[in-house]
């Protein structure tokens, strides 16, 4: 999704479930970094492993 926010990573996840599509998600930070294919139809989504985004400053950006 190449997003750097929660709220536009969420809004993502949303519309990709809507329009049935998969999400590609990717994140880095300094050397360590993760990529995952969520797609709804097949296994659970961004949403379903996140439901709630993390406390603000909590996570680096």
């Amino acid at each position: 999704d190449g997003t750097d926010n929660f709220p536009t990573r969420y809004l993502t996840n949303d519309t990709c479930v809507l329009l049935g599509k998969p999400n590609v998600y990717g994140s880095i930070y300094r050397f360590d970094g993760q990529a995952s294919v969520f797609y709804a139809k097949e296994g659970p989504c961004y949403r379903c492993l996140f439901p709630e985004p993390p406390p603000p400053g909590m996570v680096p950006s």
